[in-house]
């Protein structure tokens, strides 16, 4: 006989599938989302020394010649604007943080998806071969009794046969 419970071993089996699949694709976001976090990182950096470079050639073009006041104040102006712009290289970073944090999130919760359906199908599969057990020691003891049923029959059969 079929085991009566196979369409939700089945459907178990699917379902840890999809908590699989889910998984890995949420470890592949994190990968992702972390290679982000280093690049916004990386561009920081390198915007940094952009501008302390640019700082170093403004102060030097100020430096060889006796520069007028607006151009002193308008070289204070191009560093100061350069220096604000770091605000959006840090509001991409915290970004960046806030989705890897995120993706972290989403890998532990489908982790805890997949240990649950695996811990459901264990569950299903250790009834099965409960249920299978138990199933074939009712056969063995049904044909048990039809040998022994065959064997007294045949015995009284015996028995008549040299009464007469």
């Amino acid at each position: 006989m079929k085991y009566p419970l196979t369409f939700l071993l089945d459907l178990r089996k699917t379902r840890m599938e999809r908590c699989e699949q889910a998984l890995a694709q949420a470890r592949a976001m994190v990968k992702r989302r972390n290679e982000e976090l280093g690049d916004r990182i990386r561009e920081h950096k390198e915007f940094l020394a952009w501008c302390d470079n640019e700082e170093d050639r403004i102060f030097v073009e100020l430096l060889a010649k006796p520069a007028l006041h607006q151009k002193v104040l308008d070289a204070r102006e191009e560093m100061l604007a350069n220096r604000a712009r770091e605000a959006e290289f840090l509001k991409r970073i915290d970004d960046a943080r806030a989705a890897l944090e995120s993706a972290r999130a989403e890998e532990v919760k489908c982790l805890e998806a997949l240990q649950i359906a695996i811990r459901n199908r264990e569950k299903l599969d250790s009834h099965k071969q409960i249920w299978t057990t138990g199933f074939k020691q009712a056969e063995q003891m049904a044909e048990d009794a039809i040998m022994e049923e065959t064997a007294e029959s045949a015995y009284l059969r015996g028995m008549t046969a040299e009464a007469q």
